[in-house]
């Protein structure tokens, strides 16, 4: 890849990207999600399948699955059982301890892979959305279109700025794109 260097530049500029695109996702799927105990069951099951072959294939890696899991399962769970104000503010908890869980190990693993695989980002999206899911029980389509609909344009902003950026200048010397 001739551009390797400026990729690896781009890579705080080429995050915000993803996360904008995952939002905007979320929002979207979001916007005609029902919640109910089969359908967050259903959502949990194929993350709990992967995580029970990670944990049989490479245990000491099974963690960054099976922590956020359990504590999704533990948020759906009391989202039900504790009276409404106070389960709701336990689900938030719970989906704020996943989602920053899945943020500090993202960030790492899109460095490890590089600025040429931004897939990688779609495993702890997938945890921190079961995280929400317990929380998104009355959402207005409308907002949720309009939510996903902003966060697209910011993402494409984000794009075309990456894309139009000059060559960064921490592009090393030798590299064939430095002029």
């Amino acid at each position: 890849e001739p551009n390797y260097y400026d990729r690896l530049a781009a890579i705080p500029r080429l995050e915000a990207l993803a996360l904008l695109v995952s939002a905007a996702a979320t929002a979207f799927v979001m916007a005609s999600w029902k919640a109910s105990k089969p359908a967050m069951v259903g959502a949990a099951l194929p993350i709990l399948f992967l995580a029970i072959g990670t944990q049989a294939i490479a245990p000491p890696a099974a963690y960054i699955l099976v922590v956020p899991l359990m504590l999704c399962s533990f948020g759906m769970a009391m989202a039900d059982r504790i009276a409404p104000p106070l389960g709701v503010v336990v689900s938030a908890l719970v989906a704020t301890i996943v989602t920053g869980f899945m943020l500090a190990h993202a960030h790492p693993m899109f460095q490890g892979v590089g600025p040429t695989l931004p897939m990688v980002a779609a495993l702890p999206l997938a945890l921190s959305v079961l995280s929400l899911l317990p929380l998104w029980p009355g959402t207005i389509r409308r907002t949720a279109v309009l939510a996903g609909g902003v966060l697209m344009i910011a993402a494409a902003a984000v794009a075309i700025s990456v894309k139009m950026a000059p060559i960064a200048e921490t592009v090393a010397a030798y590299a064939d794109t430095k002029s």
